[in-house]
């Protein structure tokens, strides 16, 4: 038997969480939060580090008690596919219960013991498996990580191999032709893997209903070239904000900062956790090209120093989703020793993710910056995401019997069965449409 549950990211973006079954052995595919409710809660504690029960009840979690109840002593592991936290951040509070070893690449390895420590969780055996390699979980079960581009390093595509075929498990993922940092996706392991027979993709519907292909890291470079020279003189400040765990962006932005020939300045805490992960597994030094400040005492010292001589420095940091707690929203609100001034420019090397709060609070954030005289440039960013053409790339490659959509809500993943649809697949039939809980029978 080879079955598919679908325990989150079916019926929302976010907390993305799929097991599958192949006869009695079972391994769990991400384990995430919902990003819209960790930035709506309005609770004293840090949403991330309350107890489990309450991740359960705010729906910050997948709700994987029925299934822990059933099968739970049935999973043999757990595969997370990237660092990103609607796909990893709830390891740390559920993985234990499974007593089984969580593997994932290098990188994400290192954000998962961070997110760990700050919940001061006793973690089961963490693995680090690099792209290209395989983990057999037993005779039956072997799973492979093959390399994908994505917005943040070190993202792979699960491939599930079993005798009844493979399963592809592609959650957040674009092509691109010309990354930052990284190699381009594995296209001949892809193709190589569809000749010995991939029974389902589930893959990422983040952008399927985006008539387009998704461009490379390499455009947000140019974006940059045209916008700075019109933004840049001696005397205003520049602030860039992105994710902080989009690495091969912060490169770029380092770059730029030395060809204005400003010191960059990276602030905040979730800035310097995915920076310090990256440098440990050797991938970036980044430490040694910008100074990296976390903490109110060292980030209010640090703008002093920069209010006295305000062209000379590139400010980095999160907020770009107007979160309340990120440094952008804080400078704002004048919480830090820092006055932004008319001329000064703030450029969102982002998009708006695409939730009521969000739009609320990115809309609130940047009304702040307007009553201060400031200028705003938005949408200096390319989606780590594939576009539907991407998605289209991917079917004719892999070939697959059947095509599962997962990571978005119902329009979305009917947007993704209509595609399907355009390659010949039925719904139903070929192609099918999960919620959160649901499972199905590939095999009997």
């Amino acid at each position: 038997m080879l079955k598919i549950y679908a325990i989150g990211g079916y019926s929302q973006i976010g907390k993305n969480m799929t097991a599958v079954q192949y006869n009695d052995e079972i391994i769990i595919l991400d384990c995430g939060f919902w990003m819209e409710k960790i930035m709506s809660y309005e609770g004293e504690e840090n949403a991330a580090s309350l107890p489990v029960e309450s991740l359960y009840k705010y729906e910050i979690v997948p709700d994987d008690r029925k299934f822990f109840e059933e099968h739970g002593k049935q999973v043999k592991a757990i595969f997370s596919t990237h660092a990103h936290l609607d796909h990893c951040a709830a390891i740390p509070a559920l993985a234990g219960k499974y007593k089984c070893p969580v593997i994932a690449t290098p990188f994400t390895i290192e954000v998962i013991k961070r997110l760990a420590s700050e919940r001061k969780e006793k973690m089961p055996r963490l693995i680090k498996m690099k792209e290209g390699n395989f983990f057999e979980v037993s005779k039956n079960v072997k799973v492979e990580f093959i390399h994908v581009t994505h917005s943040t390093i070190q993202t792979v595509i699960i491939a599930v191999h079993t005798p009844d075929g493979i399963i592809v498990y592609a959650n957040d993922w674009r092509f691109d032709e010309n990354p930052i940092i990284e190699k381009k996706t594995n296209y001949a392991r892809l193709k190589k893997i569809s000749k010995e027979g991939v029974l389902a993709l589930i893959t990422d519907s983040t952008r399927v209903d985006d008539e387009s292909k998704t461009f490379s890291e390499a455009t947000v470079r140019s974006m940059f070239l045209d916008i700075l020279p019109g933004v840049n003189n001696k005397k205003n400040l520049l602030i860039v904000t992105t994710f902080a765990s989009h690495i091969e962006r912060i490169r770029t932005i380092l770059d730029m900062a030395k060809k204005l020939n400003r010191k960059p300045i990276i602030l905040g805490t979730s800035m310097s956790n995915y920076i310090n992960a990256a440098e440990k597994i050797g991938v970036t030094n980044f430490s040694k090209e910008a100074q990296i400040v976390r903490g109110e005492k060292n980030i209010n010292k640090i703008m002093r120093k920069i209010n006295k001589n305000r062209g000379g420095y590139l400010i980095i940091c999160t907020g770009n989703q107007g979160e309340p707690n990120a440094v952008l929203t804080r400078i704002a609100r004048n919480e830090f020793d820092l006055n932004l001034m008319p001329k000064d420019a703030v450029i969102f090397s982002s998009r708006t993710i695409p939730s009521p709060i969000n739009i609320a609070q990115r809309a609130d954030l940047e009304r702040k910056l307007r009553n201060k005289g400031v200028r705003i440039i938005t949408d200096v960013h390319v989606s780590g995401h594939a576009g539907r053409e991407d998605q289209r790339e991917m079917l004719e490659i892999l070939k697959p019997k059947h095509y599962i959509p997962t990571h978005g809500g119902m329009v979305k993943l009917a947007s993704a069965v209509d595609l399907a649809g355009e390659e010949g697949y039925e719904l139903g039939k070929t192609s099918h449409i999960l919620q959160d809980g649901q499972s199905i029978v590939l095999i009997k």
